[in-house]
């Protein structure tokens, strides 16, 4: 086998702990809020024009198993300053109702 597939399994595993995805989910929500800011001062900066809406981003499960792991996240994305809300069936119908014809196979958002 490969010593360099080697190499990358193992430093694959070694990102595989609570310590290093509490670290790696801090670093994605850094670049997000820079990403976020740095396309709020283009737009500003440049007046460019588009069909830019700031409601938030909508996540739904079509299983209780996956509900269960996105409201676990939910979660670990709070403790790093993100606005994450549970909202339950109704309620993520309520928010995009694009989704009444599938609606009976969302279990949450």
């Amino acid at each position: 086998l490969d010593p360099n597939q080697w190499r990358w399994g193992l430093a694959f595993l070694m990102q595989c702990t609570t310590a290093a995805f509490e670290r790696n989910v801090e670093e994605l929500v850094q670049l997000g809020r820079y990403s976020h800011e740095s396309l709020k001062e283009l737009v500003d900066r440049t007046g460019i024009e588009y069909d830019r809406l700031e409601r938030g981003i909508l996540h739904f499960f079509s299983s209780q198993a996956d509900f269960d792991n996105g409201a676990a996240g939910a979660e670990i994305m709070r403790r790093h300053g993100v606005d994450r809300r549970v909202l339950g069936r109704d309620e993520v119908l309520k928010v995009e109702p694009a989704l009444a014809t599938f609606g009976h196979r969302v279990f949450g958002g």
